[in-house]
């Protein structure tokens, strides 16, 4: 987990993370990945990308928004992703979190999270998997009440998937109804 775990109040990422600043979150979780990659059998994928580390609801249940500056984003939750794609991760996974100030639409879903950011100015050339796509954070109730959604183009379980693959994922995960 590249998470930097910044709310001692977030119900789901808590001792999953490695760190509770970026430069330690940043250093454990690399060396755990490095870690699982000697073993030789084991692939390593960073999550929760952009970060899931300063949410106050657990996204299995509910869609996080997080109200941080562009800045702050930058210069905490993307520490260790840049990292780690520096270090040659071969696969990240997103989070089913909402970041106004970079965009309305959870990261899963989010062209300018996943294609412009991690594509294009963080590099990221590996495999993007999404996280579970039947987790309650994308329910069409969640996303229905998004800004995006307003125009009456709100998003329901049918356009998950494409929406999520015309973001820029890669591969997707449906770990509950196939």
């Amino acid at each position: 987990v590249l998470d930097v775990h910044t709310n001692p109040e977030n119900p789901i990422i808590g001792d999953r993370s490695f760190g509770t600043t970026a430069e330690a979150a940043t250093e454990r979780a690399l060396a755990f990945w490095r870690g699982l990659e000697a073993l030789g059998c084991v692939r390593g994928c960073g999550k929760h990308f952009p970060g899931h580390g300063d949410t106050s609801t657990d996204s299995h249940h509910t869609l996080p928004v997080v109200h941080h500056s562009e800045a702050r984003l930058r210069s905490v939750e993307l520490v260790p992703f840049a990292a780690a794609i520096k270090a040659g991760i071969p696969m990240l996974m997103t989070a089913h979190v909402v970041y106004p100030a970079i965009d309305s639409r959870p990261a899963t879903l989010s062209r300018r999270w996943l294609t412009d950011i991690l594509r294009g100015e963080l590099g990221f050339e590996g495999v993007i998997l999404s996280d579970d796509l039947d987790m309650r954070a994308l329910a069409r109730e969640q996303l229905a009440s998004l800004p995006h959604a307003s125009d009456g183009d709100a998003i329901d379980e049918g356009h998950v998937i494409v929406d999520s693959l015309l973001a820029g994922c890669d591969a997707f995960l449906l770990c509950r109804n196939p």
